[in-house]
């Protein structure tokens, strides 16, 4: 991997090579530049742990490079963003207690249920939280930062791989942060010694350099709901159509089973919603 790019010298992401970290302000999150190339989206047919919304897989083709936040936004960020803009978080969060999800109004991004350290992944995060703060970075930089559409997220997660996961065919506790083999209860064992969530970076990162992808925290994604991917967007940009009360979730979390952490699977939730296991990342694109 590069080294990390001091914010001044990052004008436009194509005259960065693919693989390069970069910071567009001492506030804002480290960045890794995406290659450009094209990726088959979605689970293949013979796939027995694919669900119909995974489905019909296509080709997805991106034409320039774009940038992925290396860790999905950790508290500590999200923090410096409330401190400066004023941001205002509307109590609660539904949090797991008892072995069962209570909505707790007392509950939120800084007390979700389970302690956390600064690195960790802000949870209790609603879509319009995540996109709030990518509002702010893109006032703040000048450049046009946003949640991750889902094939940015899906062709980032993959990194090159058509296996379900980066690393191989099988879940594994070496690689990320999930619950029980069958959802949905957290779960710790060997490297994966968490029973909620885990500090960023706390297990190895993909081939293009990002942590995080699989397991620990449901990443928000720009796109509104779709049941299938029949008509989907062939160029990467977000799918914004039709009802977008509901948006789409990536990457499984904490108490996620392992065919939930897959790089294909979905989720849905209304874009209001907090979860003590929801967070997001972000993508730049100029």
């Amino acid at each position: 991997m590069h080294g990390l790019v001091l914010a001044a010298s990052v004008a436009l992401l194509s005259a960065l090579a693919p693989g390069t970290s970069f910071r567009d302000c001492d506030v804002c999150p480290v960045m890794v530049v995406m290659p450009a190339g094209s990726f088959e989206m979605g689970s293949p047919a013979g796939d027995p742990a694919a669900t119909a919304d995974e489905r019909p897989q296509h080709r997805v083709s991106f034409a320039r490079a774009f940038a992925v936040a290396k860790y999905a936004t950790t508290r500590a960020e999200f923090a410096r963003f409330v401190a400066e803009s004023g941001y205002r978080v509307a109590p609660g969060c539904l949090i797991l207690r008892g072995g069962g999800w209570i909505d707790d109004r007392r509950a939120g991004w800084r007390r979700p249920g389970f302690a956390q350290t600064e690195r960790d992944p802000a949870v209790c995060m609603s879509w319009n939280d995540g996109a709030a703060y990518a509002d702010w970075l893109s006032r703040k930089t000048g450049h046009s930062y946003a949640l991750l559409t889902e094939a940015q997220w899906e062709y980032a997660a993959r990194a090159g791989t058509t296996t379900p996961y980066y690393w191989g065919t099988q879940a594994s506790r070496a690689y990320a942060n999930y619950g029980a083999e069958r959802c949905c209860a957290p779960a710790a064992e060997g490297k994966d010694r968490w029973l909620n969530t885990a500090p960023s970076g706390s297990f190895p990162p993909n081939a293009f350099g990002l942590y995080d992808m699989h397991g620990n925290a449901w990443q928000w994604m720009q796109d509104c709901w779709h049941r299938n991917y029949d008509g989907a967007p062939a160029d990467g940009s977000a799918w914004l159509s039709g009802s977008c009360v509901d948006r789409v979730m990536r990457g499984g979390s904490w108490n996620c089973g392992t065919s939930t952490i897959r790089a294909a699977e979905r989720e849905v939730h209304d874009l209001s919603g907090r979860y003590a296991v929801v967070g997001f990342r972000v993508a730049r694109t100029d």
